[in-house]
């Protein structure tokens, strides 16, 4: 961790924007700094995300690169120059009768990210990265379920498609009406379904295996049905297609994937889901 990182101060100034992972607040006329919650990880939020933010700006990637580290109380921050600039989630919110459009080109700037190719030698491969920490963590699954969820990342092919690695509302700037990608913490290369998952837990399931802060924030802005339609929105939006066949087969790929990352990934970490939901997700899973 960096020796001497600056303390600044938000008090009193604007916040133009937050999510489950921290809160924006506007600096003055130029700058905006993104805060992350306590319980960050400095390694991933911060110095992972500013070589992936620079990797992934230079492949052409809409990214928004922050210029300093800062700390606010026991929160890491990072400092952007920004100039009219608003988190995503609060343009909808402020303008929901323009829902539609917002996710729309929301659709459209992640299909784009998703045309851009990259090399294994920069970003990591997201499937091998799955395959490899199920190989080697212990988890509480017995041998046989434990083969199935290996086989689920197996039968994902591999490709040099950029993958933001948390992309949602959540994690968009826009600017002079163009969208930019932040928290690039996780970004890696592979099938695009990687990068799908995580509109589709949150609002296709609206948040049914989500933690209790992913609940009371983000998921408590939209209705149910809102939430059901931004998905359906983004869906066909990004698939190019109104077609109900093709997006219930899209739907299943993903449902499954999202299955098997959130079974793997509350194994390991204790307590963020219940022994029941969890086995709900094995039945689901292994059904």
């Amino acid at each position: 961790m960096t020796s001497i990182i600056k303390e600044i101060s938000v008090e009193g100034k604007e916040r133009i924007g937050g999510t489950m992972l921290g809160d924006m607040y506007r600096l003055d006329d130029k700058n905006i700094v993104k805060l992350f919650s306590p319980k960050a990880s400095y390694d991933l939020f911060i110095e992972r995300d500013n070589v992936n933010a620079r990797n992934a700006f230079a492949a052409g990637v809409p990214a928004a690169v922050s210029y300093e580290v800062v700390r606010v109380g026991n929160r890491f921050g990072k400092i952007y120059v920004m100039n009219d600039c608003k988190n995503l989630v609060d343009l909808i919110l402020s303008d929901k009768e323009h829902m539609d459009d917002y996710i729309r080109r929301l659709a459209d700037a992640v299909r784009k990210i998703h045309s851009i190719r990259v090399s294994p030698s920069v970003f990591r491969s997201e499937r091998e990265h799955w395959l490899k920490n199920i190989s080697e963590n212990k988890i509480s699954l017995n041998p046989g379920e434990k083969d199935k969820l290996m086989a689920i990342f197996e039968e994902i092919p591999e490709t040099d498609t950029f993958l933001h690695g948390m992309c949602y509302i959540g994690n968009v700037i826009v600017q002079n009406d163009e969208y930019l990608f932040i928290d690039l913490g996780n970004a890696a290369m592979g099938d695009p379904l990687f990068d799908l998952t995580p509109m589709y837990s949150l609002f296709r399931n609206h948040g049914k295996y989500a933690t209790p802060e992913a609940r009371n924030g983000l998921l408590s802005k939209f209705t149910y049905e809102e939430a059901l339609r931004i998905w359906n929105v983004f869906i066909s939006s990004y698939l190019g297609t109104e077609d109900h066949a093709m997006i219930v087969a899209k739907e299943k790929q993903i449902r499954t994937l999202d299955l098997a990352m959130r079974l793997y990934s509350h194994l390991t970490v204790p307590g963020i889901l219940s022994e029941r939901n969890i086995e709900d997700i094995k039945e689901e899973l292994f059904e």
